[in-house]
């Protein structure tokens, strides 16, 4: 005889033996986010609908197709969080960081939520690890971002690293930026501060973008995309693939 009740399809149990693996993985995370001086932030599993309505954008397949959406006892239309961006954009709103100074460096861990079609390795709950800088629009942030991720990868044991970077304009536009930002101040004369610590992983990652991309050019692809630019030019996207 069948068992009665199941783990909903999409979802599964993280048994003991398993979750050995887990919590060496989460200590991990932990070390490299400490080691960048990010600081956790834990939000809700639910939100308003509204506000992943609003930042996914109502059309997307995000929002018609794959959010679980729900109304509860007191008719408040909530969903479960697909991603956890919007729900600490919320909370920094909310609780008026930008007072407790100008730059936040936040990282969170959790499940997260979408109706999709599972598959092996892919569930509808799922456990994402994220990191989000608020407070600047200097390029070198979205640098130390990757620079993160791959110590995070390299934290985890994952080796030949090959980091993709999407960038709308052709091959030689995006070598360009990485000039700008290897040339910018803000990961240099503000390193070791008491509001923006810029690990050294940051300059060595652009070192080697650029190194890579000077020597050899086919590291950066260049390939059309969908649509035009005003005055009815080709619109270009440039992948740059930078192993580690």
């Amino acid at each position: 005889m069948g068992l009665k009740h199941q783990a909903p399809r999409g979802t599964r149990d993280l048994l003991p033996a398993e979750l050995e693996r887990w919590q060496w993985a989460e200590a991990q995370a932990r070390a490299v986010m400490a080691r960048y001086r990010y600081r956790e932030i834990r939000t809700p599993e639910f939100e308003d609908y509204e506000l992943f309505a609003r930042s996914a954008g109502e059309a997307s397949d995000v929002v018609q197709k794959e959010m679980y959406r729900f109304k509860d006892l007191g008719d408040r239309d909530l969903a479960l969080r697909p991603e956890g961006t919007a729900a600490v954009a919320r909370a920094y709103l909310e609780h008026s960081m930008s007072g407790q100074g100008r730059i936040h460096r936040l990282w969170y861990m959790g499940p997260m939520f979408r109706y999709g079609r599972p598959q092996k390795g892919r569930y509808r709950q799922f456990h994402q690890i994220g990191a989000e800088i608020i407070g600047t629009a200097a390029p070198g942030a979205d640098v130390e971002i990757i620079a993160l991720f791959v110590d995070l990868f390299a934290a985890w044991g994952f080796n030949n690293l090959t980091v993709a970077v999407n960038s709308v304009g052709t091959p030689g536009m995006v070598v360009g930026r990485l000039r700008r930002i290897a040339a910018s101040s803000d990961l240099i004369s503000k390193r070791g501060s008491s509001t923006i610590s810029v690990p050294q992983a940051i300059d060595r990652f652009i070192a080697t973008v650029i190194a890579k991309t000077w020597k050899n050019g086919s590291t950066a692809r260049a390939h059309s995309c969908p649509g035009r630019m005003p005055g009815n030019q080709r619109r270009h996207c440039s992948v740059l693939a930078v192993r580690f």
